[in-house]
C-alpha cells in the first residue's frame, strides 16, 4: 500500500464506518473561516461533527492528544457556522465526535476507533 493520501484513506475509511452504522453523510470537508470539518453527519438522533485523525501503527503518540483545545475551539466555531446556514437540522443535538483510525503496516489493515462526544461546548 502506498501511505501518499493515508489521510484521504482513513476518512473514507471513516465514512464506511459512519454508514455501516446508520449515519448518514451530509458533507465532507466543510470549510469556513474558522476551520474545517471533516465529516457532518447524522443519525436518528445526533447531527454529527466528525474529526477524522489517522496514523501508522507505528506512530509513537495516540492521536487523540492531536485534538487539542485550540482544535476543538475550531471546530465548535466551524459547526456554530454550519448550523447558523442549516436551521432545518435544529431538531437534531449536536454532537462533537473523533474517529482515530489506525493503519497497520504490517497487515495492510486499518482499525477504527470512534468516540462519540468526544469533546462538549462549554
Amino acid at each position: 500500500m502506498r501511505l501518499y493520501g493515508l489521510g484521504v484513506q482513513g476518512e473514507e475509511k471513516a465514512i464506511e464506518y459512519l454508514k455501516e452504522n446508520g449515519y448518514e453523510i451530509l458533507q465532507r470537508n466543510f470549510i469556513s473561516r474558522f476551520g474545517e470539518i471533516d465529516i457532518i453527519a447524522k443519525n436518528e438522533s445526533y447531527l454529527c461533527f466528525v474529526e477524522v485523525k489517522t496514523r501508522k501503527s507505528s506512530f509513537k503518540t495516540e492521536p487523540e492528544f492531536s485534538v487539542d483545545f485550540s482544535k476543538q475551539n475550531k471546530l465548535i466555531k466551524t459547526a456554530d457556522y454550519f448550523l447558523s446556514g442549516n436551521e432545518s437540522l435544529g431538531y437534531l443535538q449536536p454532537r462533537f465526535d473523533c474517529i482515530f483510525v489506525f493503519y497497520d503496516e504490517r497487515n495492510d489493515t486499518f482499525r477504527i476507533n470512534l468516540c462519540e462526544n468526544a469533546f462538549s461546548v462549554e
